[in-house]
């Protein structure tokens, strides 16, 4: 599973969200978002594959090997949400 949100002053909703589908037993949880939050999610749920998407390019890989794509905890309306 794939989720792709956390703008900046959002990563709190990316990482509800991820946690939840870990609670629910979706296995594999990725998280696309911004670069700097990477880490930070890494941190606090060490369980999540965290990666960085600052293009389009990047996140269309992540969405190519994914079964399943969550769009929108956290993505805010600014550019980085519109790629």
């Amino acid at each position: 599973m794939l989720l792709i949100g956390g703008d900046a002053g959002t990563i709190g909703a990316i990482l509800l969200g991820a946690r939840a589908a870990l609670h629910a037993g979706a296995g594999l949880v990725s998280v696309a978002t911004r670069a700097a939050h990477a880490p930070l999610l890494a941190m606090a749920q060490p369980e999540l594959m965290s990666h960085g998407a600052e293009s389009a390019g990047e996140l269309q890989r992540m969405i190519d090997r994914a079964d399943v794509v969550a769009i929108g905890p956290g993505l805010g309306q600014g550019e980085w949400g519109r790629m």
